[in-house]
């Protein structure tokens, strides 16, 4: 499992509550069936208006790597992901939660744009997210993410006249909305 990181003031940035399935706080355990799916919900929220992303842990007794699957946003902070019972034994289950930085980016972006308000230094942010994530890549998508950071820096070095550019800038001036080819 990942280290939990904390803030120089011991703050934790996502909070992860109200793990279900659970039985007297894990205290005694789930049964299911093999084959049978674990359908996991939690609340999983962070402070302030950062995005957050979190996934299913489990790891079948006798295991030494954690196995993981994704959580979907139910709404309202809950959030649902699942896992099978291949066979029989017993299985640890945990609930990790991070800020999703590159989804914050690309939401405040959005609503850059569709106020129509310059988005250059946003570019940039977005273009240093995305060489970090080619840094921790390998082979062919850390190629893909140096392409993507390349086209995004491209995009802020010419904006105005790419696809970033408003409507209005295009001799539309009914829309001043930033559009995206």
């Amino acid at each position: 499992m990942k280290e939990i990181s904390l803030l120089p003031d011991g703050r934790r940035r996502v909070a992860i509550e109200s793990v279900s399935p659970q039985i007297d706080c894990g205290r005694f355990p789930i049964k299911r069936v093999v084959g049978e799916a674990v359908v996991v919900e939690a609340n999983v929220f962070a402070d302030g208006h950062d995005q957050v992303a979190c996934q299913v842990l489990y790891l079948r007794e006798g295991d030494k790597e954690w196995q993981s699957s994704p959580m979907t946003p139910e709404g309202n902070d809950r959030w649902r992901g699942a896992f099978s019972v291949p066979e029989a034994g017993r299985y640890e289950y945990t609930v990790e939660g991070w800020i999703d930085r590159f989804q914050t980016w690309r939401d405040g972006l959005a609503k850059r744009i569709d106020a129509g308000q310059d988005v250059h230094v946003d570019l940039l942010i977005g273009a240093e997210l995305i060489e970090g994530a080619a840094r921790r890549a390998k082979g062919e998508e850390a190629d893909l993410l140096r392409k993507s950071a390349r086209r995004v820096r491209e995009e802020k070095a010419t904006a105005g006249t790419g696809p970033w550019r408003s409507a209005q800038d295009r001799g539309t001036p009914s829309s001043a909305s930033y559009t995206y080819r």
